[in-house]
Formats: structure tokens, sequence, C-alpha cells
């Protein structure tokens, strides 16, 4: 039993495109001048599926997240959104550890235990409007198709 990763960039068509994982690396760590020039000024949705294997050949999803990565001019992942992503990240973060913060206090009786902490649920709403995306059937179909090779 092993363990794989799959990348796919569906296009504004809803066609499923697979990339490697290391080219995906690549366009995150900006480390390389990895780009995509047909994917300038546009912002792409990524599929990234987690599998597990058996000899290599995928056996069950384990796991799907469904990204929105954007490209600049040149078709490189826009450094300045991806800051922003992350600071945005941090916040939801922040909003989840208040919240918890807020449980453990009404549990000891130093704050009213009627105010529902709330917080991280608007901060992942935004979080998720701004860099998720949701599937299709279709979609959904196509990557299944494309991960085990069959006909969607």
């Amino acid at each position: 039993m092993g363990f794989g990763i799959r990348v796919f960039l569906i296009g504004d068509d809803d066609q499923v495109n697979r990339i490697s994982y290391a080219r995906l690396i690549r366009l995150m760590s900006r480390e390389k001048p990895e780009k995509m020039p047909d994917m300038a000024n546009r912002k792409a949705r990524c599929a990234i599926v987690l599998l597990d294997t058996t000899n290599r050949r995928p056996d069950r999803v384990t796991h799907v997240d469904f990204l929105i990565l954007p490209f600049d001019k040149y078709g490189r992942l826009d450094p300045k959104l991806q800051q922003q992503q992350l600071h945005d990240s941090a916040t939801l973060f922040e909003a989840y550890f208040k919240q918890q913060e807020g449980q453990y206090r009404a549990r000891r009786g130093e704050a009213a235990p009627n105010v529902l902490q709330a917080a991280h649920t608007f901060e992942k709403r935004k979080y998720d409007q701004r860099y998720r995306w949701s599937p299709t059937d279709k979609i959904l179909k196509a990557i299944g198709a494309a991960v085990f090779g069959t006909n969607a």
C-alpha cells in the first residue's frame, strides 16, 4: 500500500488536464522560474487528489482539495496574491484559536456562556470564497476517470 498525488487544472470549458505534482510545487515555491504562459492573467481551478495506491496504481481517493491558483501576466503564480492568501490563512487560524479560547473561558466561567464564538465561521467562508471552488458532478467524474483511467 502506498500513497499518491495527482494534480489537475480545470479549464474554462471544464476540461480536466493533469500536471505533475513536481510542477505544482515549482510554481508554488517560486524558487525556479516555472511558468505556464497559457495561464497568464488568469485564475485557474486546481484539484489536488490524494490517493491510496498499490504497486503505484490508484486504489482509492482519500481526499481532494479544490484550489484557485492566480497567475500573473507572465504565467507564474502571482506573488502578491500568494502573500494575501498566506495572510488570510493566518487570520483564519487566529479566528479558530480565539474560538477555542472563548469556549475554554466559557467553560471556566470567565466569559458569558450565551455568547456564541462565530468569527471563525465567517473567516472560513471568506477564505473559501477567495481561494477554493466547488466542482460539478461532471468535473468530479472527469477527475475520477483521469485518476483511474476509465471513461467519464
